[in-house]
């Protein structure tokens, strides 16, 4: 099942994804590897909270691998 960005998208959000990539890569600084993959975790698990539907998470689970 391939996932359906429309749902999750919100169009009303103008971030500079530029500046979010930037302070995403500042936030593992001076992290160890195993530090930094717990944030990785952290930060997906805080990001699928806002994922109504199980179908969804597990769509973008398939395709990312």
């Amino acid at each position: 099942m391939k996932h359906q960005d429309e749902k999750v998208v919100n169009n009303d959000v103008d971030h500079d994804w530029d500046e979010v990539y930037a302070q995403l890569i500042a936030s593992h600084d001076g992290l160890t590897e195993e530090e930094s993959a717990r944030l990785n975790s952290c930060l997906i698990l805080l990001m699928l909270k806002h994922i109504p539907e199980f179908e969804q998470i597990q769509g973008y689970l398939d395709e990312s691998r």
